[in-house]
């Protein structure tokens, strides 16, 4: 769940009463594309200069993540370039939590690349702003208040390569304590972008055989293997809708040009 349901056992008891299937919510930051880092809808492909089609490696990511199970609410964004909680892509994020938020679903968020950041400030964003839930008007501020008031957590915060060009930095803040359970994948072969060692993350893996433009391709068994966790999917569910799933279309958005292909 995406609420601590031991912080308060009369609200545990009201949330036991309702008998609709819970909706599991994934906040989805890709990487920089050009002119579209501004926390827009996520920027799904670019055209090469030959004018093909191509899906960019953080959409590929997503498709990835979007088969794993049908029914589940997804919110996907172009990231924004500075390490800030109240940037346009963290507003975004935490409005699509707001207005699809249920306290008995899983709340997970990935970020790649400059998305690293934003999905660790969102994160801090709402450590800070809707730290808890109440069962009659939902997300709240500040303190709890009421009778049915329960701690907000976020089930798995997902960061992938986290770089920014303007931060030169080796390692980061542990994420905020509202995050369960935090995995981290980087890489320090790219010569011009290169991701960063998450403290308190587990796992905090390095991935040796990766570039910054393919990492969230090669991560994505392991990110699948987190969420189908988090989200109580066993492997054999996972393969039978993969296998039965139709195709995917998501809004594509601006175009990028053809060298932003993260």
């Amino acid at each position: 769940m995406s609420v601590d349901l031991n912080s308060n056992p009369a609200a545990a008891a009201a949330l036991a009463q309702i008998h609709a299937s819970p909706r599991h919510l994934i906040v989805f930051y890709g990487g920089f594309s050009d002119q579209d880092a501004h926390g827009g809808p996520l920027t799904t492909g670019y055209r090469t200069q030959e004018g093909r089609w191509e899906n960019r490696s953080a959409s590929r990511a997503f498709f990835g993540i979007r088969e794993l199970r049908p029914g589940i609410a997804y919110s996907a964004f172009n990231p924004c370039l500075d390490n800030s909680t109240q940037n346009a892509a963290v507003q975004a994020g935490l409005a699509a939590i707001r207005a699809a938020f249920d306290p008995r679903g899983r709340l997970i968020v990935y970020g790649y690349s400059a998305g690293g950041y934003n999905a660790l400030n969102l994160c801090r964003r709402i450590q800070s702003e809707c730290g808890w839930y109440n069962v009659s008007s939902g997300l709240g501020n500040g303190a709890a208040r009421g009778q049915y008031d329960v701690k907000v957590v976020i089930d798995l915060l997902i960061t992938v390569d986290a770089c920014l060009q303007r931060i030169h930095v080796t390692r980061a803040d542990p994420a905020p304590p509202i995050v369960q359970q935090h995995a981290n994948f980087y890489q320090r072969s790219d010569p011009e972008f290169q991701g960063i060692s998450m403290e308190g993350a587990r796992p905090n893996q390095i991935m040796p055989e990766s570039r910054h433009n393919t990492i969230c391709i090669n991560t994505l068994p392991q990110v699948q293997a987190a969420i189908r966790k988090a989200l109580d999917i066993p492997v054999s569910s996972h393969a039978r809708v993969a296998a039965s799933a139709p195709a995917l279309a998501i809004p594509i958005g601006v175009l990028p040009g053809p060298a932003s292909r993260r």
